[in-house]
């Protein structure tokens, strides 16, 4: 099993919470020990060179006996840089179905919307102008718009390839600024 990229998240309760591929663990780093060993995600290990399937997980994790909850994204993808809003939902930037074919892009942004009932939690936002794929990010200003910057599919830096470098950089507004 790959767990070479773990997702860590540090709670204002001073545990750790640690995703890595189908297993995910509260960690408390003061007492070195595992504070919650959550189930194991259905739908076996997951692999960047792969199509990737079209399910998120929900799990309120500060309860002991929290079980996921499965909903269906719009569209599979691998390595989607996501951010937090102010309103709760979660903005999912476009990023590939799967590095192997790279026309499989995906220019949508999702943004998922944990309090809506399932089925109706994710909704597609409208296309980006610049294509971002590789090594790109997604980060929140202070005025609550979302930067969206980078890609690079290569080992340096080619600016006249069909997928170049990108150095430019998108602001996104979203509704809530409206």
């Amino acid at each position: 099993m790959d767990n070479l990229y773990p997702y860590v998240h540090l709670f204002s309760i001073g545990q750790l919470f640690i995703f890595a591929n189908t297993k995910v663990v509260l960690y408390d780093y003061n007492t070195n020990t595992v504070v919650n060993n959550y189930a194991i995600l259905d739908g076996g290990p997951r692999s960047n060179e792969l199509p990737l399937g079209k399910i998120v997980c929900d799990v309120v994790v500060n309860w002991p006996n929290s079980v996921w909850e499965m909903e269906n994204m719009p569209f599979g993808r691998i390595m989607g840089d996501m951010v937090m809003l102010p309103t709760g939902d979660v903005l999912i930037k476009r990023e590939l179905k799967a590095l192997k074919w790279l026309l499989n892009r995906v220019c949508f942004s999702v943004l998922y919307r944990p309090s809506e009932l399932i089925g109706m939690q994710f909704m597609t936002l409208n296309p980006g102008s610049v294509p971002r794929m590789y090594h790109s990010t997604t980060k929140l200003f202070l005025d609550r718009r979302v930067l969206i910057a980078g890609s690079n599919l290569h080992y340096f830096y080619k600016l006249s390839a069909e997928f170049p470098t990108e150095l430019r950089i998108e602001a996104f507004s979203p509704k809530y600024l409206s």
